[in-house]
């Protein structure tokens, strides 16, 4: 859409976001669970190894859930994008373009359960929506655009 303006004789064109598909989002995630491994390595030592092995309680067991989804709340919410999607130059926004709310943030970690618990077809509709939408985005009304 163009609007020319009078004043200014300039020509401003608005183009629609350029949101961010599956492939690159999944590099995204990959990139950071390796984050998430180096950083509990680092932090817990080879106790994360001998978790496979029935050595840790489960009230330990409890830190590895909680680790990966305070990384991914906090960084959506002060950063607007973890690690990995910084990495590619992608930001998640709300579908009004305001700054994500924490109502956002926890509607879209709420929506990644969602989007998982049905063999991941929540996060596999991120390749035929038109707005590039999985379930959890659709749930926290947030797009993921390039940069």
């Amino acid at each position: 859409m163009k609007k020319i303006t009078k004043k200014n004789e300039k020509e401003e064109v608005s183009t629609p976001p350029n949101y961010v598909g599956f492939w690159l989002r999944l590099v995204a995630f990959i990139i950071d669970c390796i984050v998430i491994v180096i950083a509990s390595k680092i932090l817990f030592g080879d106790r994360i190894v001998t978790m496979s092995g029935g050595s840790v309680s489960a009230q330990f067991d409890g830190i590895f859930i909680l680790i990966p989804l305070l990384y991914v709340i906090l960084f959506w919410k002060f950063f607007g994008a973890t690690p990995g999607k910084m990495i590619l130059k992608m930001q998640i926004v709300s579908e009004d373009n305001k700054e994500l709310s924490w109502k956002n943030v926890l509607m879209r970690a709420f929506g990644y359960f969602i989007s998982a618990i049905v063999i991941l077809i929540g996060f596999f509709w991120i390749g035929f929506d038109k707005n590039k939408q999985g379930w959890h985005d659709k749930i926290a009304k947030t797009l993921v655009i390039k940069k």
